[in-house]
């Protein structure tokens, strides 16, 4: 993580690019998930690139690792098969912690994630300079 540092520090086109991907990745999303007023209407506010999956992803922690097989969240008597847990059981476990899941899912986990993206995109190309000099 040093090493990352050091290069946003001496590199200032890396620095204004490492900013500029974090704002705009994150800006999209932040937005998600908030009580706004709209129009003279209050309520949660999910954008339309969010709608499915938000509602997919924290209906499925709040309520399909309750008991095995999974329920199917949208459908009753349904159980979830031939799906992609891994998100899930990160937003689940990360409410056993008590946060909500629309914070981990919103706010969270895509500060987190430009964060990584950042810091392996750093190191990638610093291991791929080594080798060409």
């Amino acid at each position: 993580m040093r090493d990352v540092i050091t290069a946003l520090k001496t590199n200032k086109l890396l620095l204004l690019q490492a900013v500029l991907f974090f704002f705009l990745s994150i800006s999209l999303i932040v937005t998600n998930g908030l009580y706004s007023c709209w129009w003279g209407s209050c309520g949660l506010y999910i954008g339309q690139w969010h709608m499915h999956d938000a509602l997919w992803h924290i209906s499925l922690v709040k309520s399909a690792f309750n008991s095995f097989p999974f329920p199917h969240p949208f459908f009753a008597g349904g159980t979830v098969y031939g799906y992609n847990y891994f998100i899930d059981l990160i937003l689940f476990a990360l409410t056993k912690f008590g946060l909500e899941p629309f914070f981990v899912f919103f706010r969270f986990l895509p500060i987190v994630i430009s964060v990584l993206y950042i810091f392996v995109s750093i190191q990638y190309v610093k291991s791929q300079s080594k080798g060409s000099t």
